[in-house]
């Protein structure tokens, strides 16, 4: 099975990682959308798709930054931390998809 199409649907699917990051002498949270070295060959025409998922780096909170993403239709699937020569780091990584319309 194509694991870039979501099983019930048949639709292709566009992941994502949503890292975020504290910022130094900061309550605002910074977080950063990773699409992948070949999301523009895989995503093709829903540029806006990219656009619309960057503005997350507006918000403050955890929550509002997910929330934001959930409203673009993005679900998570993993969440894991970072882990450098056995140090584990206290920032989340989310991995993401949302199910694309057909082109």
């Amino acid at each position: 099975m194509n694991e870039n199409l979501a099983p019930s649907t048949n639709m292709p699917v566009q992941y994502c990682i949503l890292k975020v990051n504290t910022k130094f002498l900061s309550s605002k949270l910074e977080f950063e959308v990773d699409f992948g070295k070949e999301s523009e060959s895989i995503i093709g025409n829903q540029e806006s798709l990219i656009a619309q998922a960057l503005k997350v780096t507006n918000y403050y909170t955890l929550v509002d930054g997910l929330n934001y993403m959930s409203s673009l239709g993005w679900e998570i699937v993993n969440v894991y931390y970072r882990e450098f020569s056995g140090t584990t780091y206290n920032n989340p990584e989310y991995l993401m998809k949302k199910s694309l319309s057909k082109r």
